[in-house]
């Protein structure tokens, strides 16, 4: 049991290092655009002279993604919660529970791998990086690394959810504290 308490609060304190990263994640790219133009319209990534307002995509990916991490890692922290107050339900709801959360983790560790390789391709098609002011380029350079490190937790996320399924479909008990 002591196991069990362990292993939910490891996958709480990663659900809120992911929930505090796509907070990060969405503050530096909003901010980028914020600092990058007076009309919101422009993005520091793959500004060059070609492209004056930058690679708004790039910005806009990076944006929706944060969302998603945030909604993602409130949705799944409250579900184990829940889950693990109520103790009486079914092992086959709480092998789809689990399978939900571990389906979910795949997508927001795949889109965070997505937004990194895309905001790094994004800011080396970037222009002379003098154009731009120290926060900008700070600004840029943390999106892409709290990018990287959300989908290192999600991949963490991912590897508990799949011990938990294992351990769920191999001990045959209906108990979610022997999960």
């Amino acid at each position: 049991m002591e196991h069990e308490r362990k292993m939910l609060l490891v996958r709480i304190i990663l659900r809120a290092a992911a929930l505090l990263f796509g907070v990060v994640v969405l503050g530096v790219i909003e901010q980028n655009v914020i600092e990058n133009s007076e009309d919101l319209s422009g993005c520091a990534f793959g500004q060059n002279i070609n492209k004056p307002n930058g690679s708004k995509s790039a910005c806009n990916y990076g944006l929706a993604v944060g969302v998603l991490a945030l909604i993602a890692a409130i949705a799944l922290t409250a579900i184990d919660i829940a889950t693990s107050v109520v103790k009486e339900s079914s092992e086959t709801t709480q092998k789809l529970l689990v399978i939900a959360d571990l389906i979910a983790s795949v997508i927001m560790a795949f889109l965070f791998l997505v937004a990194f390789a895309y905001l790094t391709d994004q800011w080396t098609e970037t222009g002379p990086l003098s154009v731009f002011r120290d926060e900008t380029i700070s600004s840029a350079r943390g999106a892409i690394a709290f990018c990287f490190l959300s989908s290192i937790i999600w991949v963490a996320l991912v590897v508990l959810d799949a011990i938990r399924l294992r351990k769920l479909s191999t001990s045959g008990e209906t108990s979610y504290d022997k999960i």
